[in-house]
């Protein structure tokens, strides 16, 4: 279950939920705990813009639904306020045809509702990870480059 949080003013990465998250049954603070980041709960791109200026945000999960807006929509806003965040579309099954095109549009990652703990979990392992590993592996030739130029760390859960 998700409660409305308070928004500290920390350099801690906060994965922020926007929408409405309130039918969800995952501890996602104990998750998030688990990567020593804090959550926070926004109602809407007002609420996002006001936490992106006291935090800094690492992922922001977007209950498209809720918002009572389209995804492509919810996604470029929300790349907007937060350039830096990883966007996670959380749709309904009505629209997971859709996945594939939200990722090719800039989605760091999708997951189907109700949100499934492991699911959440291995999909905050890949962004705790990715700037981590961006440091550990060795300079790629440009050859190296090319052929891994396809967009990595997706994730579809």
């Amino acid at each position: 279950m998700v409660t409305k949080m308070h928004w500290k003013t920390n350099m801690t990465p906060v994965i922020t939920l926007l929408g409405d998250f309130s039918s969800e049954y995952v501890d996602l603070r104990t998750i998030a705990s688990g990567f020593d980041w804090s959550t926070a709960l926004v109602a809407d791109f007002a609420e996002l813009s006001t936490l992106t200026a006291r935090c800094e945000i690492a992922v922001v999960m977007v209950h498209v639904r809720s918002l009572g807006t389209s995804w492509v929509n919810a996604l470029s806003r929300v790349r907007y306020i937060a350039p830096n965040a990883r966007v996670v579309i959380c749709h309904g099954a009505d629209q997971a045809f859709g996945r594939r095109d939200m990722l090719e549009r800039g989605a760091y990652g999708v997951l189907q509702l109700p949100l499934d703990a492991g699911e959440v979990r291995q999909l905050l392992g890949f962004v705790w990870a990715a700037p981590q590993r961006m440091t550990r592996e060795p300079a790629q030739s440009s050859d190296d480059q090319r052929q891994s130029s396809q967009k990595p760390n997706a994730f579809v859960g």
